[in-house]
């Protein structure tokens, strides 16, 4: 393109020189890296954008042109893996992980990631989930990163329990997704049906009322109303029942903060503990009161889980003592 097509606008003089065009390479490639390579936006909007401030005089901003350049840096990022892991200190760190499993097809990967950073220190693919295969495949990579892990975090899976406490040799803590999910599986459905149900009688009781048969009368519509009243009255307590169960399943992330969300105060293990027994019963209440039985035993797998849940604020409240001691606080300001 021709100078004087170029130099359009009042900045346009800048991404001419030797540091505009250094800024310019880096603010295209930072772009694509970040918003293209790392939370997927096409490069139609991607071309959209650098459009809008002024780039395609001097870079090749086409959707086409773009894709190409993606593919390319997609196909970089392995090489771009090893030079940033190379680079990193060689010293040992600590760190919390996540462990789990996810499935492609029929095709097994192991996942393990670091929790503070979101890295995925591990991603293989396996043909089984045991302990020996995975810690055959963590240990050289936590090695070579010099990582030591101090707290685990899984689904409690009995192989990733292992992993934890032997291969580790660290706590193992429960993910509280797993446990709220499984609550979900056994009363959201159920629920849903009984709210569809709920409403589907409220709609035939305004039907006869609104349309009552031929010479009806008094009494009939008065009952009718009264059908109509003992439907909405249904309908209602269905709802409330949905708030409460959202309440109660949202509170259980409530409970294992590090703080009290109410009351402002530290929390411990035995608070966690006792708090989550608390959205347990209440949970229990529901179920009874609506009459859904747990046929999975979600709620006795959920108790089962109240002690490694309580475990998450026990290492968070050590790991801050740790760094407070490292600052040679008294003892007072610790507390």
């Amino acid at each position: 393109m021709p100078k004087a097509r170029r130099n359009r606008h009042p900045e346009s003089g800048f991404w001419e020189t030797e540091e505009g065009e250094a800024w310019l390479r880096l603010l295209v490639f930072a772009v694509l890296y970040t918003f293209g390579l790392q939370h997927h936006v096409g490069a139609g909007a991607l071309s959209d954008f650098f459009q809008l401030i002024r780039l395609h005089t001097h870079v090749g901003v086409s959707p086409s042109a773009l894709q190409t350049q993606l593919s390319r840096m997609e196909a970089l990022l392995p090489l771009f893996q090893q030079q940033c892991e190379a680079s990193v200190p060689t010293r040992t760190r600590q760190a919390v992980v996540a462990a789990d499993e996810t499935f492609f097809g029929e095709i097994l990967i192991l996942v393990l990631m670091d929790l503070s950073s979101g890295y995925l220190l591990l991603e293989s693919i396996q043909k089984d989930r045991g302990f020996d295969t995975w810690f055959a495949q963590v240990t050289p990579r936590l090695e070579a990163l010099g990582i030591e892990v101090n707290h685990a975090i899984s689904d409690r899976a009995k192989a990733l329990i292992k992993l934890a406490v032997t291969g580790f040799e660290c706590t193992s803590g429960a993910d509280t997704f797993h446990e709220q999910y499984g609550l979900s599986r056994w009363l959201s459905p159920a629920l849903g049906r009984r709210k569809a149900k709920a409403d589907q009688c409220c709609e035939l009781a305004q039907k006869a009322l609104d349309q009552p048969s031929r010479g009806a009368s008094t009494e009939e519509k008065a009952a009718l109303a009264a059908q109509q009243a003992c439907a909405w009255e249904a309908r209602a307590q269905v709802e409330q029942a949905q708030q409460e169960y959202q309440k109660q399943l949202l509170g259980i992330a409530e409970e294992i903060h590090p703080f009290s969300l109410e009351e402002n105060t530290r929390t411990t293990a035995e608070s966690v503990v006792a708090g989550l027994e608390t959205r347990a019963q209440a949970l229990e209440t529901l179920a009874a009161q609506q009459g859904i039985q747990d046929t999975r035993s979600a709620l006795k797998k959920f108790r089962a889980q109240i002690g490694a849940l309580s475990s998450h604020v026990s290492f968070w409240w050590l790991w801050v003592e740790e760094i407070l001691l490292g600052w040679s606080l008294d003892e007072a300001t610790r507390q």
